[in-house]
């Protein structure tokens, strides 16, 4: 279906998608800042078809993308502090800017704080509470949907009642398994409150907490994606005895973009905006199905507007899910939070921000350094110098470690050598980074792909030693 070619730290450098390769590059901190899009396969491709461009702050939050999709474009982002986005200037649609309280809810233009964090209005769009935190009514001005919950706080039905006479109301229905995977969708048109016409259910089959299949009509659409433990869609296989193959080409948080089929031309193509909403999409170029995938681990729902989340469900009119998160208080400050900004976080189970597999606080440490109390309040380069100074000591003491390391990065033991004048690099290994944990004067040395990757797993209170002991005020 693919074919992938990697370099020595086993990053993708290109992928075969039908008549199609394309190629990724990145940059000294291992950021994906480069991908094209060629004719033909990776020994000999063709001219570029488009390509992307990526920047990134310090933060490493998206900055600017460039599109050279004939014709150029580019798209600018810009966030707080506190990685919250605040702005979005280009040509493509979805432009516009963001204002947050405290606790990271959207507010309008000249609102003050939000009330137990239950955003009512927003964009000329209001919402309604119950008791338990759920989302109960959504109106825009053209329609007003009313969902209905179970004893599980799942989302069982929602009716949708368009203002335009001329459109029927719809009621769409779910069901779940025991693990809470949604298994069927049912859509009802209803007749002055009773069900008229055909009732169309869409059956869902999962791998895990992946969706693998949804099934219309008797048509299985079967899903592919880029890794093991991977959420990013690879590739969709329509039917079963004369399947159709499509490919998906996503954006830097993994959303679709693009379909393309065997030939390489692309078969659906999707303008999404900042907080996921699908906001314009060709036509089909080949007769097949709907393109629901969203963000990752998302699906999105054409009667509700909706995106569901498995263990819960996404609203991108607000960037936020209807339901507080389940595991409650612990969940953080904000319980209907999706995260600061949806370019760089991702969260497939819809449970926090980021988390992929895991638990809060379980990571992998490859090397721990403990700073003296006189050392807490010194600058990173210099709790970095300190920190490669007995990575470089352990090397010449522990065979063993130096084995591990040189296999799973080989950068690392040049980087910690002093240099001539006998300091020690004040920059972190190539892909790590030092984590300052909670506990006082800990440097952690981790991967660093995985640390900005599950933000929430290594900050659960998301608040970092940097701040509590270090004079710092960021999480690292």
């Amino acid at each position: 279906m693919s074919e992938f070619t990697r370099d020595t730290l086993h990053r993708e450098l290109s992928r075969s998608q039908g008549g199609l390769t394309t190629r990724t590059e990145y940059d000294r901190l291992g950021r994906l800042v480069k991908k094209d899009v060629f004719n033909g396969d990776a020994q000999r491709p063709a001219p570029r078809c488009w390509s992307r461009r990526r920047d990134f702050d310090y933060r490493n939050n998206l900055i600017r993308e460039e599109r050279d999709d004939n014709p150029f474009s580019q798209t600018l982002w810009q966030y707080d502090s506190a990685g919250r986005l605040l702005g979005q200037e280009g040509v493509q649609p979805g432009n516009g800017q963001w204002r947050w309280d405290a606790a990271g809810n959207p507010l309008e233009r000249h609102a003050g704080a939000v009330s137990y964090n239950r955003v009512t209005q927003l964009n000329g769009i209001r919402w309604q509470y119950d008791v338990h935190g759920r989302t109960t009514e959504k109106d825009n001005g053209q329609v007003r949907w009313r969902y209905r919950y179970d004893g599980e706080h799942r989302l069982t039905e929602v009716l949708s009642e368009p203002y335009d006479r001329n459109r029927p109301p719809v009621r769409v229905s779910f069901q779940y398994d025991p693990l809470g995977r949604r298994i069927s969708k049912t859509r009802q048109p209803l007749v002055q409150g009773r069900p008229g016409g055909k009732a169309v259910t869409t059956r869902f089959v999962w791998e895990g907490f992946r969706l693998l299949q949804e099934i219309q009509d008797g048509v299985p659409l079967t899903y592919v994606y880029s890794g093991a433990q991977s959420f990013e869609p690879l590739a969709r296989i329509d039917g079963v005895d004369s399947p159709e193959i499509f490919w998906f080409h996503c954006a830097a948080n993994g959303m679709p973009e693009r379909l393309t089929d065997r030939e390489g031309r692309i078969s659906w193509e999707g303008v999404n905006g900042a907080w996921g909403k699908l906001l314009r999409e060709s036509a089909l170029q080949t007769p097949g199905f709907a393109q629901n995938l969203r963000m990752q681990g998302q699906y999105l729902d054409r009667e509700t507007g909706l995106h569901y989340n498995l263990f819960r469900y996404y609203d991108p009119d607000s960037g936020r899910f209807t339901q507080q998160d389940p595991i409650g208080l612990a969940g953080g400050l904000n319980l209907y939070a999706y995260a600061p900004n949806a370019f760089t976080w991702i969260d497939p189970l819809g449970l926090y921000k980021g988390e992929g597999e895991r638990g809060l606080g379980k990571y992998h440490v490859f090397h721990e350094h403990t700073l003296n109390p006189s050392e807490y309040e010194l600058s990173d380069a210099e709790h970095f110098r300190r920190g490669n100074q007995s990575v470089y000591e352990r090397l010449n003491a522990d065979a063993e470690f130096k084995r591990e390391m040189q296999t799973k990065y080989p950068d690392l033991i040049e980087h910690v050598q002093p240099n001539s004048k006998g300091k020690f690099s004040k920059y972190s290994p190539p892909d790590m980074t030092w984590h300052h944990e909670n506990k006082s004067g800990v440097l952690s040395l981790v991967d660093y792909d995985d640390h900005r990757s599950y933000h929430k797993i290594y900050h659960p209170d998301g608040s970092g030693g940097r701040k509590k002991w270090g004079g710092g005020s960021t999480c690292r």
